[in-house]
C-alpha cells in the first residue's frame, strides 16, 4: 500500500540535517578511557564518521564545515552532529530517531540525502536507486520517509549467507534493500546524492531508462 505525500519543490537544505543522514549510515561511538591519578579511569563516548575512499567529495560539499578534524586514523572523522551516542548502537539494531520521523519536509529530504550517500548507491542498467540496510526497523523507516516526500520504494530481503574470508568463513546478517525505480526523477530532485560519481549514475540512469 501506498499513500504518498506532497512533494516541496526548494532545494535548500540544511547541511547539519544531511551530515546526521551520514552518520545514522556511517557514523560509530569512539569510546575513549584515561585514567587519572586522582578520580580514578574515565570513559569518554565520541560520534564520529567514518570517511572512505569514494567520500571525499564530502569536503567539497555543503557539508565541508560540519568536519572538525581527522580523529584518530586516516579514515575516522570528528563532526558537528545531533545524532546523539546512544542513537548509533550497532547498525542492525538502529533506527530513525523520532524527532526526524515528526520532522517537516526539508528535515526529512536532508536526512535522508545523508542516509543514501553513506549507503545508497545507482544500479546501472537495472533502472533502480537503491540502499542496503542490516535494520528491519531502519528499512521501514526509511520507506516511510520517502512516502512523505511521495517517493514510492518497495522492500527486498537477503538472506543470511556464508562468506569467505582471508581468515575464515563466515555467515553475514539478514539485510534489507529499498528499490526505488517509478519514482527515480523525484528522488533526484528531492533528495539526491552527495557523490558526483552517484549523481552522474543517476543522471545517465534517468536518462537512458524507462
Amino acid at each position: 500500500d501506498v499513500l504518498p505525500g506532497v512533494p516541496q519543490d526548494s532545494l535548500i537544505l540544511n547541511p547539519q540535517d544531511i551530515m546526521d543522514g551520514l552518520v545514522l549510515g556511517d557514523g560509530y561511538v569512539h569510546n575513549t578511557r584515561y585514567k587519572s591519578q586522582t578520580t580514578g579511569v574515565h570513559e569518554h563516548y565520541k560520534v564520529v564518521l567514518i570517511v572512505g575512499n569514494k567520500d571525499y567529495d564530502y569536503f567539497s560539499s555543503e557539508i565541508s564545515h560540519l568536519f572538525n578534524k581527522n580523529y584518530s586514523n586516516d579514515n575516522t572523522y570528528d563532526i558537528q552532529t545531533t545524532i546523539q551516542p546512544d542513537e548509533l548502537p550497532r547498525t542492525w539494531n538502529r533506527k530513525v530517531p523520532d524527532r526526524f520521523k515528526f520532522a517537516d519536509q526539508l528535515t526529512v529530504r536532508g536526512l535522508l540525502r545523508g542516509l543514501f550517500s553513506a549507503n545508497g548507491y545507482v544500479i546501472e542498467n537495472g533502472n533502480r536507486v537503491a540502499m542496503t540496510v542490516s535494520s528491519k526497523q531502519m528499512s521501514e523507516d526509511i520507506q516511510i520517509l520517502l512516502s512523505s516526500l511521495g517517493i514510492r520504494s518497495y522492500l527486498t530481503t537477503n538472506k543470511p549467507t556464508e562468506v569467505d574470508w582471508y581468515n575464515g568463513t563466515f555467515t553475514s546478517k539478514e539485510s534489507y534493500i529499498i528499490n526505488i525505480i517509478k519514482d527515480r526523477k523525484l528522488f533526484k530532485n528531492q533528495i539526491g546524492f552527495i557523490h558526483s560519481y552517484k549523481k552522474s549514475l543517476l543522471d545517465n540512469d534517468i536518462v537512458t531508462g524507462k
